[in-house]
């Protein structure tokens, strides 16, 4: 008889238990699927250990009490088969495998399985060295249990992008020891090793995954960032509705200060959180810490308890800490547990836009747009990857010339139903995002192109005016990047006018010059774009080299509605064209703006009245047809 191997099976699991009730847990499911199987091994193995002792001394044994217990061994292990399938269904989000209603169907076909081993015949066989049992309630085992193994392996094939790595490559290992063990075992039957491979198992999933240590952040003992991702991503799929408050503070807002007053510190907050009522604390980060609630006034009331405690010094040096508060009052509108964080630092980021005092209360609102932003940095990224960028043009019109001498580049992204996302709402999330550089690099080859592919200098067109977004105009291999797509392109620069804002004249200046010159040098001219809105001042027009200014829309439609605004725009025509500078009047959308415009002797026009952004074919049927009329 050797039960050596089931013994210290035994041993290594009893040690596993320890280890694991001496830990703080946070409270998930999963790690009730894995104690759920732990119990089951356990049993299995002191039944296996007992069977082996009936079957070396099955003298001192009746028959039915022998098979019973050899039996019983036998459905404890078709019930670990069937507790791991549901610990890897329970991990693959499948909601529906939570709760008392949802685990029935592995109850019946564990009771059903274990009636069916009870009642099949079994027989037992010992030589004095081997012990060991067959007939048909062993084989049934077997099958049984191969069956179980190869759903639970199809589970973990069809969820494998959902379920957790780590999870996913332990119960794997577990899998297979577990197969290769009972192969073994059912060959050689005097090796009696499958409990020790389900002790194996168990340990490799408890080390990689189950280890209440691995939530755990080693500074605190609070839980870590980890535990908070698999608390949340539990919440969101049993539907359950939280509020999230994060709390962040600085302890270097007074001056630097030592390890020890950082970690005394540390001590103090500690302790404070884990006294904080209702709440799951986790440590998000080394001056950072996430608050679970299960009910929104929990929620309120620890905004109370700590606005009040962090007005009071910590430590003994008594050193107060700046802090901020942010506030997820549900996360009804949360799609993922891992957009918590992306939420908060969204909420972070756009906070002075933002009505707020102490901290920051993150709406259902405030969700959705960061959702939207999100959204639509997407479409760029896919838009830019399927080449659904496009260039829709404007034409301008030349009072002077009395044609359509140029046009304005106007970038914009088709989705793929073939609708138009307006520029109005993806170009401010190019920017946030570090976008529009590249979004800006496809759009002046594409005119490039167009200027190639099309030649619309054939019907008068002089050049293309293409913006630049103030952080295009602070990259420093902006200039090298368009020299390298006009020389593929072989595209004369003097066709390309790159129009600057006076905020991007002013941010990063000096290498905005440095663009500018090298540009200029090869024949590409520049226009000031937007003269008229915001901090205006003709002094950008001086300190700039710039050929071309642009008055706003807004700018020319005050000048007819506001008495004031034509002395401003009058002096300031006189003042751009006394340096010879061209001047383009946009916003012109009727025919009397357009006579008064023309009679002030402004060079150009762009506006709603003659043309709208379009696409560039009906661009080009455009121009070739007003060519054709003159």
């Amino acid at each position: 008889m050797n039960i050596v191997s089931q013994c210290c099976g035994l041993v290594i699991m009893l040690l596993l238990l320890f280890f694991y009730v001496s830990q703080r847990k946070v409270k998930l499911y999963t790690q009730r699927a894995f104690m759920g199987i732990w119990n089951l091994a356990l049993v299995s193995i002191i039944l296996d250990i007992v069977s082996v002792i009936v079957l070396a001394y099955g003298d001192m044994v009746p028959d039915l009490g022998a098979d019973i217990i050899c039996k019983l061994y036998l459905v404890s292990v078709v019930w670990m088969a069937l507790m791991t399938l549901r610990y890897v269904c329970i991990d693959a989000k499948l909601q529906k495998m939570i709760g008392i209603k949802w685990i029935l169907p592995f109850v019946a076909s564990g009771i059903v399985d274990s009636i069916v081993v009870m009642v099949l015949p079994i027989t037992r066989y010992y030589d004095g060295n081997a012990v060991y049992t067959d007939g048909l309630s062993v084989r049934l085992v077997y099958g049984l249990v191969a069956f179980i193994i190869a759903n639970t392996f199809f589970v973990i094939f069809y969820y494998r992008k959902v379920l957790n790595p780590k999870r996913k490559m332990a119960v794997i290992a577990w899998l297979i020891i577990w197969v290769l063990a009972a192969t073994v075992q059912y060959l050689y039957r005097g090796l009696i090793i499958l409990s020790f491979a389900v002790t194996i198992g168990m340990l490799i999933v408890f080390l990689v995954t189950e280890n209440p240590d691995v939530n755990l952040d080693r500074e605190t003992g609070l839980f870590n960032l980890n535990a908070f991702f698999q608390y949340m991503r539990q919440k969101k799929t049993l539907g359950e509705i939280v509020s999230v408050l994060c709390l962040s503070y600085d302890n270097n807002s007074h001056g630097s200060i030592s390890y020890d007053v950082e970690y005394e510190i540390y001590a103090q907050l500690t302790k404070f959180m884990r006294n904080i009522p209702r709440a799951t604390v986790f440590r998000s980060s080394t001056t950072e810490f996430m608050l679970v609630f299960d009910e929104s006034d929990f929620a309120e009331a620890a905004i109370r308890l700590i606005e009040k405690r962090f007005e009071k010094p910590w430590g003994a040096t008594f050193r107060t800490l700046a802090y901020d508060w942010y506030f997820l009052e549900t996360t009804k509108s949360v799609e993922r547990a891992l957009d918590i964080l992306p939420i908060i630092q969204y909420a972070r980021q756009n906070r002075n836009e933002i009505i707020s005092h102490e901290g920051l209360r993150i709406t259902d609102d405030i969700v959705k747009a960061m959702y939207s932003e999100r959204d639509y940095e997407n479409q760029i990224i896919m838009a830019l990857v399927e080449d659904r960028v496009e260039v829709f043009y404007q034409p301008i019109y030349s009072t002077k010339g009395e044609m359509f001498t140029c046009a304005e580049a106007l970038v914009r992204i088709r989705k793929p139903d073939g609708s138009l996302i307006p520029p109005g709402l993806f170009i401010p999330v190019a920017e946030k995002r570090g976008l529009i550089i590249k979004l800006g690099e496809r759009v002046f080859e594409k005119v490039c192109q167009f200027l190639v592919d099309k030649n619309p200098s054939q019907y008068g067109l002089e050049y293309v005016e293409i913006n630049l977004s103030v952080i295009q105009c602070g990259y420093e291999k902006l200039a090298d990047d368009f020299i390298d797509i006009m020389n593929r392109y072989k595209v004369d620069p003097s066709h390309i006018v790159l129009e600057i804002t006076e905020t991007a004249s002013i941010k990063d200046r000096e290498i905005l010059l440095e663009h500018m010159h090298k540009l200029k040098e090869l024949g590409v001219r520049f226009a000031l774009d937007d003269f008229g809105t915001g901090q205006s001042n003709l002094n950008y027009i001086v300190d700039m080299p710039v050929d071309v200014v642009k008055f706003d829309s807004s700018m020319t439609n005050a000048y007819f509605e506001n008495g004031t605004a034509k002395y401003v725009m009058d002096s300031a025509m006189q003042m751009i064209q006394g340096m010879d500078l061209e001047i383009v009047s946009e916003g012109i959308e009727e025919k009397e703006q357009y006579n008064v415009i023309e009679d002030l002797g402004i060079d150009y026009v762009q506006g709603y009245y003659f043309s709208r952004p379009v696409e560039e074919d009906e661009f080009i049927n455009f121009i070739k047809q007003k060519h054709k009329d003159n």
